[in-house]
């Protein structure tokens, strides 16, 4: 692929993400301008703890498809359909647990109500990621900003319509209703698209040769579980660390405090969307090529990237600081004032955050992703800790320092396993 074609295929990912991600925050100022800060804390409570637990749903499908497509070329299609067996069923145990969980530790029942109706949502995330996958194996990065700008479309049409078109006051149950259905309206589509995935129905790029000879092994679903557990183990650490703690804020310090935290951390999340765009929306799916075809390129990559994504955090992080303020009091309301001095610890987190995204994403390439899987795990029970540990401490902020002490860690983690096994024979 040219120069030329991936700048125009960067920028179009760029601008549809940062599209997605301005929509995100407009929809939690939405809500945020809706609801009391309590409620805003149970909904953000709620959320998190669903989406913490979505990628047990799919279990890292998404990028183990990239992966195997990547490692076997056409010859990638006859994982597909013990592939889709396996979502299937780890889909279905994901849905019950979090109802479960939606019974035993939501303390009232509409709150229940709530958390239940808010579990369906890791369907419309399965859809999203599998469908996103497809689009990345055919490097059709217009049709995967679209797809991926529709869920967000659909959250922010239906609370416009719901709180100025409607005047209906909303609730916890009413914002999860809301996002339930953008699961059901993305449905269709999605179906489709795995029904063509299904029917070897895929323009692959990047493998020039169609081999029509089938796969030698038999491809079962305790051979998916077995290979792509590692995908979904590390989604599942990484939204422990990264998110988890508003959950503990809200257990420990009451939904007030974990409202005034969402608030902050919206902020932290818009800022986060950068990494994504590069790492796993662009340079993933080639990554895995190049860690089989073409190493001294995979290794300038990392290299070049780790100085670049570092500079760029510690500027994101500089123009943050300057605009917070003005966001806070004048957009989300004066209600949430005290998200202001949260927002400033979050500040420190997000230059570590973009090296992390650099260093930490050679680590999926090749047979290095069980030494991620253990770090990450390492790092997801030291935000637990951590966060417990500083409540008394800290108060609110505690889940700020816990974010910026997982993400130093796992960056020198990360950096450590890059330059002893990754990219041993390459310096």
């Amino acid at each position: 692929m040219s120069y030329k074609k991936n700048s125009i295929y960067l920028l179009i990912l760029s601008l549809g993400s940062l599209l997605g991600s301005g929509l995100g925050f407009l929809t939690h100022i939405l809500i945020a301008r809706n609801v009391s800060p309590e409620t805003l804390g149970h909904y953000s409570s709620i959320f998190f703890l669903t989406s913490t637990l979505a990628p047990l749903s799919g279990f890292g499908i998404s990028q183990y498809l990239l992966k195997i497509f990547g490692e076997h070329g056409w010859r990638g299609k006859a994982w597909i359909p013990a592939t889709l067996k396996f979502v299937k069923i780890s889909t279905l145990v994901t849905w019950l647990i979090l109802l479960i969980l939606a019974f035993t530790l939501q303390k009232t029942e509409k709150l229940q109500i709530a958390a239940a109706i808010m579990s369906i949502i890791i369907i419309s995330n399965l859809f999203t990621e599998i469908v996103g996958s497809i689009f990345q194996l055919e490097e059709k990065y217009t049709h995967l900003t679209v797809w991926q700008l529709t869920q967000s479309i659909f959250k922010f049409a239906l609370l416009a319509l719901i709180v100025y078109g409607l005047k209906v006051e909303l609730n916890e149950i009413i914002i999860a209703t809301i996002f339930a259905f953008t699961a059901v309206l993305m449905a269709p589509f999605a179906l489709y698209k795995i029904a063509q995935l299904k029917n070897g129905k895929i323009s692959l790029k990047g493998h020039t040769a169609v081999d029509h000879e089938p796969y030698s092994k038999e491809i079962k679903v305790t051979t998916i579980l077995k290979e792509s557990w590692p995908f979904g183990v590390s989604g599942f650490f990484y939204l422990v660390y990264f998110q988890l703690s508003i959950v503990i804020i809200n257990m420990y310090m009451g939904a007030e405090a974990a409202g005034n935290y969402s608030v902050a951390f919206t902020l932290i999340t818009a800022a986060a969307i950068l990494p994504g765009i590069i790492y796993q929306k662009f340079l993933l799916p080639k990554m895995h090529r190049w860690a089989h075809q073409d190493r001294a390129l995979l290794y300038k990559t990392y290299k070049l990237g780790n100085f670049i994504m570092g500079a760029i955090g510690l500027a994101v992080s500089a123009a943050l600081y300057l605009i917070a303020p003005l966001l806070i009091v004048h957009v989300f309301g004066e209600k949430y004032t005290k998200a202001l001095e949260i927002t400033n610890y979050l500040l420190l987190v997000i230059p570590v955050y973009y090296v992390a995204s650099s260093t930490g994403a050679t680590l999926i390439t090749g047979a290095h992703m069980i030494q991620k899987i253990k770090y990450m795990g390492f790092t997801a029970v030291i935000s637990i800790i951590s966060t417990i540990v500083l409540i008394p401490i800290l108060g609110v902020n505690a889940a700020a320092a816990s974010l910026f002490i997982s993400y130093t860690i796992i960056s020198a983690l990360y950096i450590y396993a890059n330059k002893h096994y990754v990219f041993k024979e390459d310096h």
